[in-house]
């Protein structure tokens, strides 16, 4: 090891030469028969030795931070052309934010403990103007000859973190406006008997409206925080009778209803569950709004309850028969069989029926009797 020792505020900033650079990096090539499997990998990947250094670098990243100076012996952070990295005398993973670095968690993590890990690291960089990288890093230790490695795979999520973003402000934003909009409503219905009976109708229409602009924003919302697993689950007491004539009222006042009948089954079960309302109420929105745009005018849909063997079956049936390739893909993720830009009510069934309600979602369909989806509950949600 060098002599070479600046101050540091976090990974010692000691560094091998560049002779037992080499040394390593013979021992790895004559050693890594899947050298050809790592140029192939679309992300970069990196093997350091222990002081953190580059010692192979795959295609990848030769090919994008290679071009104006070798990679080896650098250290990750350096080769990205970290600002922090590049202004720190010791280099990568000493200058005061370091520390916070996920990047250097995940290192410190694998050399320390020798074992997998992975972090989201956030750099700001300044090769080709100053910019900021959002990735995924996950380390592993590599043993080779006696001599511990460490494997650095970075993967770019910048446009989902983007994406993320901008869905938080878009609902953030848009469901202020829709809850000051329904507030609006309220106190201009206390004039509505005023009004003559036809903009009565209008005006009942519009505070359904906002209501269901509402409701399919909250449901989205939930569906892209349940896809993340970031949900927390909250059982209350619900009257499934209460809950179905909500449902059934809420949904026949939409324009997908609109000459159609949503009748409840006679007899339906009414009996009280704990469970969480708010993904019950998403699952059977999305069963109610999938098979009203299945019925033609004219026709009906079905909203059912049965109690059974300790459980509740919710259930609601359309006409409409499914095609074998539309059944073998129904509950896949952005698959729709109404265009492009749709597929996630199916999907979202499935993943908060099971995942979060712990039940079980199916449909059957048949060309006689069409078709109906079914979300079986237990009485009582598990802790």
């Amino acid at each position: 090891m060098t002599e070479f020792n600046p101050e540091t505020h976090f990974a010692p900033a000691k560094r091998s030469s560049e002779q037992e650079i080499n040394v390593q990096a013979l021992k790895l090539r004559a050693e890594l028969a899947f050298g050809a499997v790592l140029d192939a990998v679309s992300e970069l990947v990196f093997i350091l030795n222990m002081d953190r250094q580059i010692v192979y670098a795959n295609r990848r990243a030769a090919d994008a931070f290679g071009a104006a100076r070798p990679l080896a012996g650098l250290r990750h952070g350096e080769a990205l052309g970290c600002q922090n990295a590049l202004k720190s005398s010791g280099g990568c993973g000493t200058a005061p934010l370091c520390k916070y670095c996920g990047a250097m968690r995940a290192l410190v993590e694998t050399a320390l403990l020798g074992k997998p890990s992975v972090q989201e690291c956030r750099l700001t960089v300044s090769p080709g103007g100053v910019r900021a990288l959002d990735l995924t890093v996950s380390t592993y230790p590599l043993d080779i000859d006696g001599e511990r490695f460490i494997v650095f795979h970075a993967a770019d999520i910048a446009a989902g973190k983007r994406m993320e973003v901008i869905g938080q402000v878009f609902f953030h934003d848009m469901l202020n406006t829709m809850t000051a909009l329904s507030g609006f409503l309220d106190i201009v219905g206390a004039e509505a008997s005023r009004l003559p009976p036809e903009f009565q109708g209008y005006f009942s229409r519009a505070r359904t409206l906002a209501v269901i602009i509402q409701d399919e924003m909250l449901s989205h919302r939930l569906l892209v925080a349940a896809e993340a697993g970031h949900v927390p689950v909250s059982p209350v007491k619900i009257n499934t009778g209460a809950f179905l004539r909500q449902s059934a009222g809420f949904y026949g006042g939409c324009n997908i209803a609109r000459g159609k009948a949503l009748e409840l089954v006679p007899g339906f079960a009414e009996t009280d569950i704990e469970t969480d309302k708010s993904f019950l109420n998403r699952i059977i929105n999305a069963m109610l709004k999938n098979a009203l745009e299945e019925t033609e005018k004219g026709g009906k849909v079905a909203l059912n309850c049965q109690a059974r063997d300790g459980k509740v079956v919710f259930s609601v049936h359309n006409s409409r028969h499914m095609t074998r390739e539309t059944q073998l893909q129904v509950f896949t993720r952005s698959f729709s069989t109404k265009g492009k830009g749709r597929g996630l009510g199916t999907w979202s069934m499935k993943l908060f029926g099971e995942r979060f309600l712990k039940g079980r979602v199916w449909f059957e369909t048949d060309s006689s009797k069409g078709t109906t989806f079914f979300l079986e509950l237990p009485v009582k949600l598990p802790a």
